[in-house]
């Protein structure tokens, strides 16, 4: 299990650097009306909740295969939850770049969750 998760982190990491050197470029590029400021900041919220979330699956996995499917539902129910707390209350603080910082919300969790889904089925094949 610990090899598994070191290589997901890895290949998390790698992801992130990845987005973020690309929002770097499209905030030099784009006004802020496009890019959100907080983006940086949710790259980092979708790195943490998706390490915590994959490492929590993992152990349930090696402890009991069968709960497993129970758990994962659970799991993705719990990051959404987390996901529009965090969505509502920058919604709520800031409103001047509601559109955009939706817009970026959606696509890094399509990003994340594509990435920890496939991630997911390749190690429980195992």
């Amino acid at each position: 299990m610990r090899k598994k998760y070191q290589q997901f982190i890895i290949r998390l990491t790698i992801l992130s650097l990845i987005t973020g050197i690309l929002v770097f470029i499209l905030n030099r590029l784009f006004s802020s009306e496009i890019i959100p400021p907080a983006l940086p900041w949710l790259i980092i919220l979708f790195y943490l909740v998706t390490a915590v979330v994959h490492y929590a699956l993992l152990r349930i996995s090696a402890m009991n295969p069968r709960k497993f499917v129970g758990y994962f539902m659970l799991a993705t129910f719990a990051k959404l939850m987390v996901y529009l707390v965090v969505m509502v209350a920058y919604v709520f603080k800031v409103r001047e770049g509601m559109l955009a910082f939706v817009l970026s919300f959606f696509m890094l969790y399509i990003i994340y969750t594509v990435f920890e889904v496939v991630t997911i089925l390749d190690q429980t094949k195992e």
